[in-house]
């Protein structure tokens, strides 16, 4: 299971690739790797100041896991992300599904 977007910050549907992998700290709210993709929320204008870029990260949060709770990025456990940090190229396609 993953976190998906609320019901006002849905993840958007398509095929997508991974463009930027960032390394956080363990623990951080967004694990320890955030992947990036070239999907954009449709309903934020901004996300931290910046461009609302969606992306695949770990989560401090285990206990959100199988639920809508995100701004709009697909959060998962954090040994999940370093196995597709560990596998995955940038480039790599991406399909998120309703």
């Amino acid at each position: 299971p993953v976190v998906v977007g609320k019901e006002r910050t849905r993840t958007p549907t398509g095929r997508f690739y991974v463009t930027d992998v960032e390394e956080r700290s363990r623990g951080s709210a967004y694990g320890p790797w955030i992947l990036a993709l070239n999907a954009y929320s449709q309903d934020l204008d901004q996300f931290a100041g910046g461009v609302p870029v969606i992306a695949l990260h770990g989560t401090n949060r285990p206990d959100l896991l199988g639920s809508a709770a995100s701004n709009g990025c697909v959060r998962m456990p954090d040994d999940v992300i370093q196995l597709l940090r560990d596998r995955v190229p940038l480039g790599t396609p991406v399909d998120i599904r309703p």
